[in-house]
């Protein structure tokens, strides 16, 4: 028992190291996961919109007019979102 009462100030201590290393990884996780999640979604569209390119000129119809439409919209986020980092 006296040991215990000897050391109960470390046992206190690294508890407390312990909780905030939880709590500084509970923050730090989510943050380093969104942000790959962000770099993957970037490489999607960059993807999708060199797809479209690929295709070429193709007669003036509705569908090629909403491709081209989505193209740009495309281009315009991948140019958003690498100004944004």
């Amino acid at each position: 028992m006296e040991i215990l009462n000897n050391y109960s100030g470390l046992i206190s201590l690294v508890g407390t190291l312990a909780a905030i290393v939880a709590a500084f990884a509970a923050i730090v996780i989510p943050i380093i996961i969104e942000r790959k999640h962000g770099k993957e979604e970037l490489q999607s569209m960059q993807d999708e919109a060199t797809a479209m390119d690929e295709l070429g000129p193709i007669p003036m119809n509705m569908d090629a007019k909403q491709h081209i439409a989505d193209m740009l919209v495309l281009k315009k986020k991948i140019s958003r979102r690498m100004k944004k980092g």
